[in-house]
């Protein structure tokens, strides 16, 4: 940018010129939102533009229009703002986005049940189609509630597991037996891990089952 552009008044229309286009008309409005005196003069607002080399950017503009007067006579006398280039942020959370679909394509797809527990590992949080055609329980039945397939004979080690896994962070292997929804026994290897935030607190458990044999 040479010295002579430093020293033009920014416009409406050279401020708009560099905006996305799909992004223009909106933007656009938003301005004379916040120019209007019967507003309150607040502009904030993540936007793209395009910049001299054709790039693509994000960015994060904030400003205040303060205006002077009452009534019909009030007008817009200076705005003062701020821009942020936010450009790798919004590449980082479109990763993660695409991560997310990614890893929920591959939980619905998956020929294991895959089953979510909450901190408490009390109630089911995540239930997959796999774990419907095993065990008979459509998520609908079990979310929220109780795991359903324990044997009441095995609420104690199915607990010590849980905790095990959640103090370790991974549970690996476990050979079991649990319970469908027409009362026949399955047995299954359990593999669990542990989900944590990022304090290293403990937000629930994933397991990952493999059926073996079915007993009447």
């Amino acid at each position: 940018m040479c010295s002579s552009d430093l020293e033009e008044p920014v416009t409406l229309a050279k401020y708009l010129a560099h905006v996305y286009e799909d992004d223009r008309e909106w933007i656009a409005e938003s301005v004379r939102r916040a120019h209007d005196p019967a507003g309150d003069g607040r502009f904030d607002v993540e936007h793209r533009i395009v910049d001299r080399q054709g790039a693509l950017h994000w960015l994060n503009t904030k400003s205040v229009t303060f205006f002077e007067g009452d009534g019909p006579a009030r007008r817009k006398v200076r705005t003062v703002g701020a821009v942020a280039d936010i450009t790798e942020r919004k590449r980082a959370e479109k990763a993660l986005r695409d991560t997310n679909s990614m890893l929920q394509a591959l939980i619905e797809t998956s020929p294991l049940a895959i089953i979510g527990l909450d901190q408490e590992g009390t109630h089911v949080t995540r239930w997959n189609p796999a774990a419907e055609r095993i065990f008979g329980w459509r998520a609908d039945e079990v979310l929220g509630h109780p795991l359903p397939y324990i044997p009441d004979e095995d609420q104690a080690r199915s607990l010590a597991m849980w905790e095990e896994a959640t103090q370790t962070g991974v549970l690996t292997g476990r050979e079991l037996r649990r319970l469908r929804k027409d009362g026949s026994l399955i047995d299954m290897a359990l593999w669990s891990t542990a989900l944590k935030d990022a304090q290293g607190a403990v937000t629930g458990t994933f397991s990952f089952i493999e059926i073996g044999r079915a007993h009447v």
